[in-house]
């Protein structure tokens, strides 16, 4: 089913025109992740490649959770601070690319986007490409 949604997705954002132009601020953070969009690269492919990475840190933290590595308490707050640290995915694709000169292409609106480092990245991976 997973693998089904990915698919669909990608399959979705091949179909959209590019080139794309990114807001620096999401770069940044999602650089942070290892992932570099390109300029062909649809926004709707690169968040949904941060949203799997997100979901699979999640699921790791609660693994861990439930090994008993830490307290409840504990758990809470490093699920916060992962959610701090995906804050892209806050945002709807179309908000990931610079708003046209002439009109706001994604309701940007001047919103930040915040993210700290992600620890545990070690490779670069460009969103769209196979692993």
């Amino acid at each position: 089913s997973r693998l089904r949604n990915v698919r669909a997705s990608q399959n979705a954002a091949r179909s959209s025109p590019g080139p794309y132009s990114y807001r620096p601020d999401v770069l940044a953070v999602v650089w942070r992740h290892g992932i570099l969009p390109t300029e062909w690269t649809p926004p709707e492919l690169a968040r949904g490649y941060v949203r799997e990475l997100y979901k699979y840190e999640i699921r790791r933290l609660r693994e861990r959770y439930l090994r008993k590595e830490f307290s409840k308490r504990d758990y809470a707050g490093k699920v916060d601070a992962l959610r701090r640290q995906y804050g892209v995915l806050a945002l709807v694709p179309q908000q990931w690319l610079l708003a046209d000169a002439g009109a706001d292409a994604g309701g940007n609106s001047g919103r930040r986007v915040s993210g700290a480092a992600s620890g545990g990245s070690e490779a670069t991976r460009e969103a769209g490409e196979p692993e």
